[in-house]
């Protein structure tokens, strides 16, 4: 429920003035003090996040968790290195992704291996006399075309190592964000079954109270509506959960109901922009190799129109006579000048480069405002676990209490107690943004392995 909406559905009650006993009106008073710190808090992290500001500060654990601060290596993220690398050992698309490094590489080695093989000739003929040779041919490489050739392969191959690294950082990114995803939708399922289990029980009692005479019908509808509306958020949460659960399956080909789970918040804060290693990304390595290989493709097309000589020896006997003879013969391009191949190599070098020009830009504004991203929501976070981290279980302690003291309405309980768990709900989101936010910093930046070696 947005804060507006709350604050304005909070006003009759805080503005009530019904007359309560003074140990109440102090419970009440302490109680009205956490919710409008509560809302504020929510307000200023959601500001932080829409403002996008570039600032890097120091990360906190998450107080939804709760778990112990540490600025070492804890035994749940060495388990999320182990269960990563292990994923990777024999994922089939970097299987895929190898094989076809592999073929590329083979490839090249032919390429740089000679074009032609001499050729063995045999002859006899039975006339008047009889005749019999051998003979020997080979057909030169007058033009350089294996130099050209090979040259263009290894480019080929720096390419395939590029496309490969691309591969095996997009599966390492993906599997951590499937696993942040599954870990912010099953705190969010959680955290709905509590919700339902509290309305459930509040209507439990509000339906006692009823019937009893204590509480009205409309009363007792605002809490049959209640709990209607968090049985279709509980399914709701379910079936996020199970598409966070389809997609960590699908990548990582396990069906399991316990993964490891990332502990706290991203530690550690992001290069500068400046400062990242631009010409080593897997993305611009593979658009320079291409452009590279299909500007020495050009050379591989004009050394193709240089027609190659082959010059043969021959020996033989013609009856008692001996046969000895030398042979050369040159193609004539003519009918086919492979002009047009030349051409074919050019526009293809041209689009390659202009390829590469895109991808740079298109990195260029990735590095940008990834890193803005991850700087605003880690400021968010930071002002979040600063001033709005306190318990929440004890405020909806405080409004039952309340509420079963008579001092409280209906409405006013459920209204409260509806924000209670929306910032709850806000804060896991939020964590679970931050884990997202960091790891397509890593990708972009190509560190994701260097950030897996780190936490074993």
């Amino acid at each position: 429920m947005p804060i507006e909406k709350i604050a304005v559905a909070m006003s009759p009650w805080l503005s009530s003035r019904a007359i309560m006993s003074s140990p109440a009106r102090r419970l009440l008073a302490s109680l009205r003090i956490g919710i409008c710190v509560l809302a504020i808090t929510v307000l200023t992290f959601s500001m932080a996040v829409m403002a996008q500001e570039i600032v890097v500060l120091q990360s906190t654990v998450s107080p939804v968790e709760a778990p112990p601060p540490s600025a070492g290596v804890t035994p749940s993220q060495t388990v999320v290195a182990d269960f990563v690398t292990m994923m990777l050992s024999r994922h089939p698309a970097l299987r895929a992704a190898d094989a076809r490094f592999n073929a590329v590489e083979a490839r090249a080695r032919g390429a740089a291996r000679s074009l032609y093989n001499p050729t063995l000739e045999a002859e006899y003929e039975d006339a008047q006399n009889i005749t019999k040779s051998i003979g020997l041919s080979q057909t030169l490489d007058w033009a350089g075309k294996r130099r050209a050739r090979a040259s263009a392969g290894r480019a080929d191959v720096d390419a395939a190592r590029a496309e490969r690294d691309i591969v095996r950082k997009a599966l390492l990114t993906e599997l951590l964000t499937s696993l942040a995803d599954f870990q912010t939708t099953l705190e969010l399922k959680r955290l709905s079954d509590r919700r339902l289990q509290n309305g459930d029980e509040f209507f439990s009692l509000a339906d006692r109270r009823n019937r009893a005479g204590d509480l009205s019908e409309s009363e007792l509808l605002t809490a049959r509506l209640a709990l209607a509306k968090a049985r279709a958020d509980n399914n709701a949460a379910k079936g996020a959960l199970s598409l966070a659960r389809q997609n960590l399956s699908g990548v990582t080909g396990e069906s399991r109901e316990i993964w490891p789970l990332l502990v706290g918040v991203p530690q550690g804060a992001p290069l500068s922009v400046d400062d990242v290693q631009k010409g080593a990304l897997p993305e611009l390595v593979f658009a320079r190799a291409q452009s590279d290989a299909s500007s020495k493709r050009i050379k591989v097309a004009k050394r193709n129109r240089k027609p190659d000589p082959t010059i043969g020896v021959s020996y033989g006997r013609e009856g008692t006579a001996d046969l000895v003879g030398v042979r050369a013969s040159i193609p004539i391009p003519v009918l086919n000048s492979f002009k047009a191949e030349v051409d074919v190599a050019r526009a293809e070098a041209t689009a390659a480069q202009e390829t590469y020009t895109d991808i740079f830009r298109r990195m260029q504004a990735q590095l940008t405002e990834s890193r803005r991203r991850y700087a605003a929501t880690s400021e968010a976070w930071r002002q979040w676990s600063a001033s709005g981290s306190q318990p929440l279980s004890n405020q909806r302690v405080l409004l039952e209490r309340l509420w079963r003291a008579g001092e409280l309405g209906a409405v006013d309980y459920l209204i409260q107690l509806d924000q209670t768990y929306e910032v709850e709900s806000a804060a896991i989101e939020l964590r679970g943004r931050l884990w997202r936010a960091w790891f397509d910093w890593l990708n972009t930046t190509n560190e994701v392995n260097e950030w897996v070696e780190s936490i074993r």
